[in-house]
């Protein structure tokens, strides 16, 4: 997509600082507000990264970010590295199916994403901390979660292209 190398390295390491502003300030905007506790720029990012660099980048991106998540959380560690290195799978098996360069595509794609990474976040942490979930609830929030990610990722592709070295 980038013509010039060295502004692709730099437009590369400027969304991977945007996801890492997201890591650090996820604490203060959830206890801020919490209803955007479930909202995943991470997975956003991923989308727009694949549509860009491709499914290495791609990967890497979400295994480096995924890495960075699981050193600011009390939680397993390689838990999110895991869960998001599978969630570049799901985007990638996905874009055989969704058009990511359209809008409809994004969206069907990015919620659909979300429901398999929260299906997957459950699966982990009950083989690994033995814990049970009330499923009521969790399908509730991972719906609301899926969708309003979904429906957000069109307006922030939008602000990563106009951010964009060569404007497209």
């Amino acid at each position: 997509m980038h013509n010039n190398k060295k502004q692709e390295s730099s437009y590369f390491f400027l969304l991977w600082g945007i996801g890492l502003l997201f890591v650090l300030a996820r604490g203060k905007i959830i206890n801020t507000y919490p209803d955007l506790a479930w909202f995943d720029p991470w997975t956003i990012l991923t989308v727009y990264i694949f549509l860009c660099y491709g499914p290495k980048k791609a990967a890497f991106f979400a295994f480096s970010q995924g890495l960075v998540l699981d050193i600011f959380s009390c939680g397993i560690h390689g838990l999110f590295a895991l869960l998001y290195l599978f969630v570049s799978g799901c985007i990638y098996i996905g874009s055989n199916f969704f058009d990511i360069e359209h809008t409809v595509g994004q969206i069907s794609l990015v919620t659909l994403v979300m429901l398999l990474k929260e299906f997957m976040f459950v699966l982990l942490t009950t083989v690994f901390l033995h814990n049970s979930f009330s499923l009521q609830p969790f399908i509730y929030t991972s719906i609301y979660s899926s969708i309003f990610t979904g429906i957000a990722t069109p307006f922030f592709f939008r602000v990563f292209f106009l951010l964009a070295p060569d404007n497209t």
